[in-house]
């Protein structure tokens, strides 16, 4: 309705609003020139924000990274044990993948361990089994106590100080489903003030071109590790899943 609305009269009735107060520039940068034409541009007072400016937080590679990806696939071609996406037995037609919620809980703990408070953290994913799957998971650490986990659907209009965005989709089609929808995404990756992580497998999810374009402006202006929920019991980046990343 109100796209229709700003359609009339050669726009006439409508005011572009050009500055956000919520994103670190990182963050809004790639949505500012994907969805808004590049006119978006950050306040000072939150263009260079990020975890570590919080109280009480410590100093690690996450908490002075506004944007991460958490690559399931490696860097020699193969995918990370049980990160395969999968048919909810419950016949709801959602998929979950596991091998993500794992490195998910790993990435939560982290953030908390590093001084991040629960409440400032919200997890997403786009698909109803992943997010009734990472409750469970979160279930079982009780200082995860207070972290959101929701649909992208969802968590529209709200924000957190992290977020975590669990994509699922691994295949080897190249099929994405509704990832592909560039408003969704959008919303997701808007929903954070300082940090953000996309934990995905880059080879399915680069086959959306929209989808190509987010990994490829992480990659440029964030940080990348290649995640293994294998390792160390679980631990998404080979480490102690109850200490931080400290690398």
């Amino acid at each position: 309705l109100l796209e229709r609305a700003a359609s009339l009269h050669d726009g006439v009735l409508a005011t572009k609003l050009t500055t956000q107060y919520r994103m670190n520039d990182v963050i809004a940068g790639w949505a500012s020139k994907e969805m808004y034409g590049g006119w978006l541009k950050s306040a000072p007072s939150v263009a260079s924000h990020l975890l570590i400016d919080s109280p009480f937080v410590k100093a690690t590679w996450i908490t002075q990274c506004p944007l991460v990806l958490l690559d399931t696939r490696m860097p020699y071609g193969s995918l990370s044990v049980g990160c395969e996406e999968r048919l909810d037995p419950a016949g709801t037609g959602s998929l979950y993948n596991e091998g993500e919620a794992d490195i998910v809980v790993n990435h939560v703990i982290s953030l908390i361990y590093a001084g991040v408070s629960p409440m400032a953290i919200a997890v997403q994913s786009p698909y109803v089994a992943q997010v009734q799957l990472l409750r469970e998971r979160l279930d079982d650490f009780p200082v995860a106590d207070g972290v959101e986990v929701a649909t992208i659907d969802s968590f529209q209009g709200r924000e957190a100080d992290a977020v975590i965005i669990s994509m699922v989709r691994s295949n080897n089609l190249g099929a994405v489903g509704f990832l592909g929808d560039s408003r969704r995404m959008n919303v997701a990756i808007t929903r954070a003030r300082k940090h953000v992580a996309v934990v995905c497998d880059s080879s399915t999810i680069c086959h959306n071109t929209f989808l190509a374009r987010l990994l490829r402006h992480i990659r440029y202006f964030g940080r990348v590790k290649h995640a293994d929920p294998g390792s160390l019991g679980g631990s998404g980046l080979g480490l102690d899943p109850m200490l931080p990343y400290l690398g």
